[in-house]
């Protein structure tokens, strides 16, 4: 932009934002391209809470924040596919509908995760404590008590946040 004469006006939210955009289009070709040479992949979470750690490993450029991060592979295994939301859930025409049957697609995904004994197999359960008492086994672990643990437990300190994307060049 500088040698075509422009100032950036664009806010750093928005510059994000496209980011996101991109890097979104960006993994879900690299996941299709793997899985149709017989690859398996799996999206990490990490980069949302450990982008300062990643940056440095592969020193990114200030202005460069990992979005993504992809295994890709040969599987050691061939399980099912994961159990995903009811399709008038995720595509919409022309509206988001007003009303969703919450509790029906709870209810698919918690039976869907339990019974491929999901969180089981892989030995993950994210630990409540001290926030709730209520006791969860395998046997009734399920995804939407694996999503409101995550929601409910990690990141909730924007500051925190803040601070990492500040790291990386960023004011937010």
């Amino acid at each position: 932009m500088e040698k075509r004469g422009w100032k950036i006006v664009t806010n750093d939210i928005t510059t994000l934002m496209f980011g996101i955009e991109d890097a979104s289009y960006m993994a879900q070709n690299i996941v299709i391209a793997a899985e149709s040479l017989g690859l398996g992949t799996c999206y990490l979470g990490s980069p949302i809470w450990a982008m300062d750690k990643i940056s440095k490993k592969y020193n990114l450029p200030k202005r460069v924040v990992p979005f993504v991060q992809i295994t890709i592979g040969h599987p050691a295994e061939d399980p099912p596919s994961r159990p995903r939301y009811p399709m008038e859930f995720t595509v919409f025409e022309d509206t988001y509908p007003k009303e969703l049957d919450i509790d029906r697609a709870m209810k698919e995904m918690d039976e869907g995760y339990l019974g491929q004994k999901y969180y089981k197999n892989a030995g993950f359960m994210i630990n409540p404590e001290p926030l709730k008492e209520e006791e969860h086994t395998f046997e009734n672990y399920g995804w939407t008590e694996h999503i409101s643990r995550k929601l409910g437990l990690w990141m909730g300190d924007t500051e925190e946040q803040k601070a990492l994307l500040k790291e990386r060049g960023f004011d937010i």
